[in-house]
C-alpha cells in the first residue's frame, strides 16, 4: 500500500470513503523539517508492526500494548479495550480495576504537518478514544483530538504544551468541545458513525476540522493583541478569534516533533477523570469488549 505514487494514493483515498462522509483531501505534500513520508492507509497488516517482534521495522505504526488489543484489518485498525480479568468494584465514583485498551504509535516523528483520521467508536461512558500527537520527552508537546463515550455527538479538542513559567500542569486549559455534524438521515451526528478528523499543525496555527469543515483555529500569539483588533474592526469576530495560547507570560504552542498515537482506555480512575469521562464503565450493562475504529489515515508531513 506505501508503495503506490502519491497520486495513486490520493485517488483511492478519495474512491474509498462513503460518498455519506465524502470531504475533500488537498495534494499529499511533504513539509520541511518532518522525518516522514506523505501516506494513506486503510492498515493492512503491513501496516502495523507488533512491539518487540523485531519484524516489519518499515511499518508506519507499531503496536505500545499487546497484540491482542487490536487488528489490521485491511479495511481499518480495530482498537479494543477488553473488561477487567477480575471483578469490578465500584466505589465513590471509581472502578477498583481498569480495563485492557490499545494503544498504538507511529514509528516516525514529525515537525508540522497535516493528519486525517476516518474514525468512529463505540459510545459507552468511561471511555475515551483518542488520536493524538505526542511529543516523546516525558510532559513534552501534545495536540489532541478525545472522544468521549458519554457525550457521543460531540468531540474534544486539546492542546498541551509546557512552559518553565507554569507552576502545575495546564490540563484542558486549552481545550474546546466540537459538535459532531448531521448525519445522512438527518439526525444529529454522533462517535458511532464514521467521520473524517483532521489536524493541521504549522508554526503559525493549528486548525481542527471534521469532514473538511474547520471548527477551530489556535494560534501561538498573545490574546490581547487579537482582542484589540476585533474591537477595532469587527467585533462579531471577538468569539471566535481569541484562540491563543498566551497563559502565565508563556506561549504553550507544540513546537516539539511528535509521534501520531491512536488508542482507546478505561477512564473509571482517578475520580477526576473518572468525572470527566462520564464514567466510570459499568461493566455489568456494557459489553466485554469495546471498539473504536481507524477507518483510514491520511498523512501529509
Amino acid at each position: 500500500m506505501f508503495s503506490l505514487s502519491l497520486l495513486g494514493l490520493y485517488f483511492l483515498c478519495a474512491l474509498s470513503i462513503p460518498t455519506s462522509y465524502a470531504f475533500h483531501l488537498p495534494p499529499l505534500r511533504r513539509v520541511s523539517g518532518s522525518k516522514c513520508s506523505p501516506f494513506w492507509t486503510t492498515f493492512p497488516a503491513s501496516a502495523v508492526a507488533n512491539a518487540g517482534s523485531g519484524s516489519n521495522s518499515r511499518a508506519p505504526f507499531v503496536g505500545i500494548t499487546p497484540p491482542t488489543s487490536y487488528k489490521a484489518t485491511g479495511n481499518g485498525l480495530q482498537m479494543f479495550l477488553d473488561r477487567p480479568k477480575w471483578e469490578v468494584t465500584t466505589a465513590n465514583g471509581v472502578n477498583d480495576f481498569v480495563g485492557e485498551g490499545s494503544t498504538l504509535n507511529s514509528t516516525f516523528t514529525m515537525l508540522y504537518g497535516r493528519v486525517t483520521w476516518v474514525l468512529s467508536t463505540d459510545a459507552v461512558p468511561g471511555v475515551i478514544t483518542a488520536a493524538i500527537f505526542i511529543a516523546d520527552k516525558f510532559l513534552g508537546d501534545e495536540i489532541d483530538l478525545e472522544f468521549l463515550g458519554s457525550d457521543p455527538t460531540h468531540w474534544q479538542t486539546n492542546v498541551f504544551a509546557p512552559a518553565p513559567e507554569d507552576t502545575t500542569p495546564l490540563y484542558g486549559v486549552l481545550s474546546s468541545i466540537e459538535d459532531i455534524p448531521q448525519s445522512r438521515n438527518d439526525r444529529r451526528g454522533t462517535i458511532t458513525e464514521p467521520h473524517a478528523y483532521t489536524i493541521d499543525w504549522n508554526a503559525d496555527r493549528i486548525i481542527w476540522s471534521i469532514d473538511g469543515q474547520p471548527v477551530r483555529q489556535l494560534t501561538p500569539g498573545k490574546a490581547l493583541a487579537v482582542i484589540i483588533y476585533a474591537l477595532r474592526y469587527s467585533k462579531d469576530l471577538l468569539p471566535g478569534i481569541v484562540e491563543q495560547t498566551g497563559i502565565n507570560g508563556a506561549l504553550h504552542y507544540p513546537k516539539d516533533p511528535m509521534r501520531i498515537q491512536l488508542g482507546i482506555w478505561d477512564a473509571s480512575t482517578p475520580i477526576g477523570t473518572a468525572e470527566w469521562a462520564g464514567g466510570p464503565i459499568n461493566w455489568q450493562k456494557v459489553t466485554k469488549r469495546i471498539t473504536a475504529t481507524i477507518h483510514s489515515i491520511t498523512v501529509e508531513c
